[in-house]
């Protein structure tokens, strides 16, 4: 089990949100690279405006390192909300201590810098991730988002100058508004991606409707993943990597678990949550190839566990499949849509 602090103690130096405040205000700054260094995060790189958005753009990419993570804010003057992108690029060849570092951190920094400045973020963990098409697919910070996020100051800011967001591109995560993900479990979910954990076992804390880590399994098979989702009766998050039939190709599967007895608020908070850890998910760049929703152990079989090539060839009809358990009687595994 991966051992990992509820946060990580690391915050902007003063010299970064001296600078970033001061670029806000200006409008020769095109952006500023940031890098955690003595457990603050600092300047390292800046460039001015010179061209378009996407040229600066472009040269930015050529500032990055191909194995060490850094942050980006970079300034969006093009479309019908202006403000500021942060990037967040943390390549797979990165040690795994500061892909944990530099995920867990990310929250924090916003905070530092004033949450309100930005309208959008995105995740690259290699240079063809981190291109402006990308950055156009990115994830739109909803307006709930911006405002749940800010100081009752810059709300009020925000209400003044009457900001509105851009919603031309991607989804605004409106359920991650209300059940945020901790830090710890952001960081699972980077060490999961850079296949330094097996499984990654999430709850929603039901006093505050976040999102916690609850457990990491960083090896083990099927039989052992599912004994441990199953250890108990309270519902959870489940994502893992499988190989089918000892294939060298794995598939990410992810599974709601909740049983039969647990308590009606309890399967409306799960339901709701499903979609924050989806995003969250995607956001860390992992794609799930399958997911399911489950009531007790036998819903779960390895057979289950491949993409449906029926739902690739047909976006449009979502796919619900509950299997027939004995007698025909349909048992309680949902296929979710989207597969």
């Amino acid at each position: 089990r991966t051992n990992m602090s509820h946060a990580s103690g690391i915050t902007a130096s003063p010299e970064l949100v001296e600078e970033f405040s001061k670029a806000k205000e200006g409008k020769e700054i095109r952006f500023l690279k940031a890098q955690i260094e003595d457990k603050q995060i600092v300047i390292t790189e800046r460039g001015n405006v010179s061209g378009d958005e996407k040229s600066d753009f472009e040269a930015m990419t050529k500032i990055l390192d191909e194995d060490a993570p850094s942050y980006i804010l970079f300034r969006i003057d093009e479309g019908p909300k202006p403000g500021w992108l942060l990037a967040l690029y943390v390549p797979e060849n990165s040690k795994v201590r500061m892909k944990m570092l530099y995920a867990s951190s990310r929250d924090s920094l916003k905070r530092d810098l004033g949450s309100s400045s930005f309208v959008a973020e995105m995740h690259a963990t290699d240079l063809d991730e981190m291109s402006y098409a990308s950055y156009q697919k990115s994830t739109v910070v909803s307006e709930t988002e911006r405002l749940s996020l800010m100081s009752p100051s810059e709300r009020m800011r925000a209400k003044e100058s009457n900001t509105h967001i851009h919603t031309g591109v991607s989804k605004s995560y409106v359920h991650a508004v209300k059940f945020p993900m901790s830090e710890d479990a952001k960081a699972a979910l980077v060490a999961f991606k850079s296949s330094e954990n097996k499984a990654v076992f999430l709850q929603v804390e039901q006093s505050k409707e976040t999102i916690e880590l609850e457990h990491v399994m960083q090896e083990g098979d099927f039989s052992s993943i599912k004994e441990k989702l199953f250890s108990t009766s309270e519902p959870k998050f489940l994502l893992f990597s499988h190989a089918a039939g000892g294939s060298e190709q794995t598939v990410t599967v992810f599974i709601l678990y909740c049983p039969e007895g647990a308590k009606v608020r309890e399967k409306m908070l799960y339901s709701t949550a499903k979609a924050a850890v989806c995003d969250e998910a995607e956001v860390q760049g992992i794609s799930l190839d399958v997911k399911l929703e489950v009531r007790e152990a036998s819903d779960l079989t390895e057979s289950e566990l491949v993409p449906s090539s029926e739902a690739a060839e047909s976006s449009s009809v979502p796919i619900l499949l509950r299997p027939k358990g004995p007698g025909g009687a349909r048992r309680g595994m949902v296929k979710l849509p989207g597969m």
